[in-house]
């Protein structure tokens, strides 16, 4: 079970959602094994749904209704342009706005952020699917745009005071990233339909296919800023075991950028502001601890001395 789950709460919790169904008119079809999480914004449990696993997913916000229509609408759009292939999202089960309701089907294989340091896992050929994923995600939807990097940084400056024992490299990233700004002002960027948050956490490899979850909506970004920031995700709290490029692992970045450049030009001065914004932001708004801490401020450490060299 999840760290934020209370286990002497869970046979209420399922309890909860069990009435929900009933008002939703799905208990018939239901059944509800364990609740994974707890959480503020939202409640997501395991189970079956017409004999098949599924995820159910009650959110708890104000606008949960609005989520749950969001929910619905991206992953029906996204599940009709990715070829199953290699590349799908999961399949909406039912749904119930009126009771923010969503139910999924729980995706087969492997959570992403669990196979970086799996020996029996072919790391070229998963970070090529993740690649495919998002530059078929987009699809013919994109559009080229002038970048204006302050935008992009302006945010980042209030919350980096206070950040000590941090603070230190948080500052040091911020004036690297200002330091680029002048050679990307205006510079063309192609963006795109995708994930709002296209993280090893919210992906499934089954050694053949990259499924996606918890996509909430259709964001239009730009798509190397979201290739940077699945990069980052995946390495910045791991011990480094490879050579290093811009502080990620090298062989795998470069897999994977080799099969996005197939569709989407990569620009080096792009993607490299583009990683070292998303380590400022994962310094800023990230929980660290023991290792994890050190792991992230060496990477860090690396990206700016590739900066330098």
């Amino acid at each position: 079970m999840a760290a934020w789950l209370d286990p002497s709460k869970e046979t209420g919790l399922i309890a909860e959602l069990g009435e929900l169904l009933e008002r939703a008119g799905l208990s018939h079809r239901s059944d509800v094994k364990a609740i994974l999480k707890d959480g503020k914004d939202a409640l997501v449990a395991l189970g079956q749904f017409d004999g098949r696993s599924a995820v159910f997913k009650v959110y708890r916000s104000e606008d949960a209704a609005k989520l749950v229509e969001n929910s619905v609408a991206a992953l029906m759009r996204y599940g009709a342009r990715l070829d199953w292939l290699g590349s799908a999202v999961v399949q909406v089960l039912a749904s119930s706005p009126a009771s923010g309701l969503l139910v999924m089907e729980e995706a087969q294989g492997t959570q992403a952020s669990r196979l970086p340091d799996r020996l029996d896992v072919d790391q070229a050929a998963h970070m090529r699917r993740a690649a495919r994923w998002l530059t078929q995600c987009a699809g013919s939807d994109t559009v080229e745009r002038g970048f204006a990097p302050n935008k992009s940084l302006r945010p980042l400056e209030d919350y980096i005071q206070g950040r000590d024992p941090l603070a230190a490299e948080c500052t040091d990233l911020l004036n690297s990233l200002k330091s680029q700004r002048p050679a990307l002002r205006g510079h063309p960027l192609i963006w795109g339909p995708t994930h709002g948050d296209f993280a090893p956490v919210n992906l499934v490899d089954d050694g053949r296919c990259l499924i996606a979850f918890d996509v909430q909506g259709v964001p239009t970004l730009p798509l190397i800023k979201v290739a940077a920031h699945f990069l980052v995700a995946r390495d910045f709290k791991r011990a480094i075991t490879q050579p290093l490029q811009w502080g990620l692992d090298a062989q795998t970045t470069r897999d994977f950028l080799q099969e996005f450049e197939n569709q989407i030009v990569v620009d080096t001065l792009a993607i490299r502001f583009f990683v070292g914004h998303a380590m400022l932001r994962r310094l800023l708004f990230d929980s660290f601890k023991g290792k994890g801490r050190e792991n992230a401020k060496v990477r860090a450490q690396h990206y700016l001395q590739d900066l330098r060299e």
